[in-house]
Formats: C-alpha cells, structure tokens, sequence
C-alpha cells in the first residue's frame, strides 16, 4: 500500500499545531456556530413559509386518491 513518510508527517503536524492556537480555535468554533445558527433560521423559515401550501397539496393528493379508490370498488 502507501507508506508515509514519518518526517514528513511530522513537521506537518508541527505547522498545523503552530496556526491552532486557542484564539484560532474559539474564533472558528464562533464562525461555526454562527454559520449553523443562519442555517437553522434559514431552514426553519423555509419550512414555515412553504408548510400551508405542502400540506394543502397533500391533503388534495390523499383525497384524490380516496376518491378514485371508491369509485373502482375499494
């Protein structure tokens, strides 16, 4: 298979922990949270806004599908 090179790994390790400091951590987990919190605002909004006109086409679908049903004996 693949071999690491062992040297190599390591300083790459070394440079990643050198930018990954605890300000640059807390800093990203802000930016994470708030990319989540627009997402979930967004989300939520969006099913809120659409959830009248989805259901009402269910509910049409469902009593299409009744109807259709009886008249062919079921």
């Amino acid at each position: 298979m693949y071999k690491i090179d062992e040297e190599l790994r390591s300083v790459f390790e070394q440079e990643i922990s050198k930018g990954l400091t605890e300000k640059a951590i807390e800093e990203l987990q802000k930016d994470l949270r708030k990319v989540a919190d627009s997402f979930e605002e967004s989300f939520m909004w969006n099913l809120k806004d659409n959830l009248a006109y989805n259901l009402t086409g269910w509910v049409c679908d469902m009593a299409e599908r009744a109807v259709e049903q009886m008249l062919a004996g079921n």
